[in-house]
C-alpha cells in the first residue's frame, strides 16, 4: 500500500530589492476542493482568500466557496471532487518562470504522485524540464531506465515497489513576492475540469472578484467553448416559458390566417366568375 509523505516546500520571502518572483495561481475549476486543509474561515471573497494564501508560506493551495464565503488553506496542491458543492473552486500556488528555483531530494524508493508527463531523459534534462514548466512542482527519476516523471502535486510518495534507483525532488521557489500586493501580477491559468489549459490571462487586483468573473474569462478563447455555446442556445424548461411560446405561436397563426384566408377567398371568387362567364 502506498504511503504518502506530505512535503512542505517553503517559498522564501524577502523584502527590498531582491529578485522579483511571480507567484502563479492555477484555477482547477468548479466542484473541486482541497485534498486536506490546515485552516479555514468564513466571511471571505475570492480576492481576500487568495491574499490569505499568498501571505502564508505554508499555503500551497486554497479553496473558496462563493456561496458561504468560506476560505480554506492547504499545504498541498492536490485536489478532490466536490460534486455536492457547485460553488466551490480550488486554486494552487506555484513558482512562476521568472523565479529562481532549487530542488530538495527525498532519496531512494520515492516517486511522483499522479505524474502528468513521462519521458526518457538524463537527470539534468529532467530537472530542466521541471524548471521550465510552471505546472511542475517536482519530478521523479529512475536512473536504471532514465525515466523522468513530472507532477504538479507537491507530495512525496513511497514507490509501490522497492526501487533503489528511484528518487523524487521537489521544487523550491526562491525570490520576493512582496506580500499580497503581488496579486496584480498573478497569472491565472483557466482550465477545464480535466485540467487541460484553455487560456492564460493576467488579472488585476480588483476588490471582491467573484468566480463569475473568472468563468466569464474562461469563455474568451479563440473558439467558442461548450459553456459559451450553451449560454447562447440555452433551453428554458420553465412552464411559463412554454405557455408564452404557445401563445406566441397561436398569435402568429391567427395573424397569418387573417392575411392568407381573404386572399384565398378572393381567388376562389374570381375563378368562379371566370367559369360562369365561359358558360355564358
Amino acid at each position: 500500500m502506498k504511503t504518502r509523505l506530505i512535503a512542505a516546500v517553503f517559498f522564501i520571502f524577502y523584502t527590498g530589492t531582491v529578485q522579483n518572483c511571480t507567484i502563479v495561481i492555477k484555477n482547477h475549476g468548479m466542484k473541486i476542493r482541497e485534498s486536506t486543509s490546515y485552516w479555514d474561515d468564513v466571511g471571505y471573497t475570492l480576492t481576500s482568500c487568495e491574499a490569505a494564501c499568498q501571505s502564508d508560506s505554508s499555503c500551497f493551495g486554497y479553496s473558496f466557496d462563493s456561496d458561504s464565503g468560506k476560505c480554506a488553506k492547504s499545504k498541498e496542491t492536490g485536489t478532490k471532487n466536490a460534486n455536492s458543492c457547485p460553488t466551490c473552486s480550488f486554486h494552487s500556488k506555484r513558482c512562476g518562470l521568472d523565479c529562481s528555483v532549487t530542488y530538495t531530494s527525498y532519496g531512494n524508493d520515492k516517486a511522483s504522485e499522479n505524474p502528468y508527463s513521462t519521458s526518457t531523459k538524463s537527470y539534468p534534462e529532467c530537472e530542466t524540464s521541471c524548471s521550465s514548466d510552471q505546472n511542475c512542482t517536482g519530478f521523479g527519476y529512475d536512473s536504471s531506465t532514465n525515466e523522468c516523471t513530472l507532477t504538479e502535486i507537491n507530495l512525496v510518495e513511497v514507490a509501490a515497489y522497492t526501487c533503489t534507483t528511484c528518487t523524487f525532488s521537489l521544487k523550491v521557489c526562491n525570490g520576493s513576492i512582496g506580500g499580497v500586493t503581488t496579486t496584480q501580477n498573478v497569472i491565472t491559468e483557466l482550465t477545464t475540469l480535466t485540467n487541460v489549459v484553455t487560456t492564460v490571462n493576467e488579472i488585476s487586483t480588483t476588490p471582491d472578484v467573484t468566480p463569475d468573473v473568472i468563468k466569464t474569462t474562461e469563455t474568451t478563447t479563440a473558439s467558442k467553448t461548450e459553456t459559451e455555446t450553451r449560454l447562447n442556445c440555452a433551453y428554458d424548461p420553465r412552464n411559463s416559458s412554454k405557455v408564452v411560446g404557445g401563445v406566441g405561436i397561436l398569435v402568429l397563426t391567427l395573424i397569418l390566417s387573417l392575411i392568407i384566408i381573404p386572399d384565398i377567398l378572393t381567388t376562389a371568387s374570381r375563378l368562379t366568375r371566370k367559369r360562369k362567364l365561359k358558360k355564358t
